[in-house]
């Protein structure tokens, strides 16, 4: 059998083994199912928290028009109120409908691809962080966002430490010398007259000791 190739397609055929080799290269979106809806319905425009790069294909269900989404989404029925927030579980009980299997922990979830007409609807595995499935899943990827925002509190950049200080500031500066009732006229020019003239200085102002 002759396989007939225009340029166009030949192109587009590099093209499509290039970025797979480049996909499979990197870290990235590690189901090759989702990885061709991508490419044909166009980016995920919102991960919704989710940890998309390590979706499996067997988490991958379907892609549907958004239309339809919305119609499921709709049904009033599924809407858990917990007081604070509500909870819709219309997609759940959709894939219960049509045999889709999960386990204890496990929603389902959409993502809008391209330019919101159609999304892809997936397993968000663990999401409930239930006992026994600790680290896997929806919680391993929240373990590690939890971490990451506790090494960026505690890894000092965000800690404020001025250019020029001495072992004195903290009375000098945080302890306004005019608020001090017990001291004469003097002391209090001569406190403040000392602290104009050390900024007076500029550079040659000691550095951080």
């Amino acid at each position: 059998m002759k396989i007939r190739l225009t340029e166009n397609k030949l192109h587009k055929l590099i093209y499509e083994c290039v970025q797979r080799v480049l996909n499979e290269g990197k870290p990235g979106i590690q189901s090759q199912k989702l990885y061709d809806i991508v490419q044909k319905y166009g980016k995920i425009r919102d991960t919704k928290c989710m940890d998309i790069h390590n979706l499996r294909d067997e988490d991958i269900i379907t892609v549907m028009p958004m239309a339809d989404i919305r119609q499921i989404m709709s049904d009033r029925r599924y809407m858990v109120d917990h007081w604070r927030w509500a909870d819709n579980y219309a997609l759940d009980a959709w894939a219960k409908s049509n045999g889709i299997e999960k386990i204890p922990g496990d929603r389902m979830e959409y993502l809008e691809l391209g330019n919101g007409d159609y999304a892809v609807v997936v397993i968000n595995r663990n999401e409930n962080q239930v006992p026994g499935r600790e680290g896997e899943g929806w919680d391993a990827y929240h373990q590690k966002r939890e971490k990451r925002k506790n090494d960026k509190v505690w890894d000092g950049k965000r800690k404020y430490n001025p250019k020029y200080k001495r072992p004195w500031s903290y009375s000098r500066m945080w302890k306004n010398p005019y608020k001090k009732t017990n001291w004469t006229r003097d002391q209090i020019d001569d406190e403040m007259q000392d602290i104009r003239d050390y900024y007076a200085k500029g550079d040659e102002r000691r550095t951080n000791y």
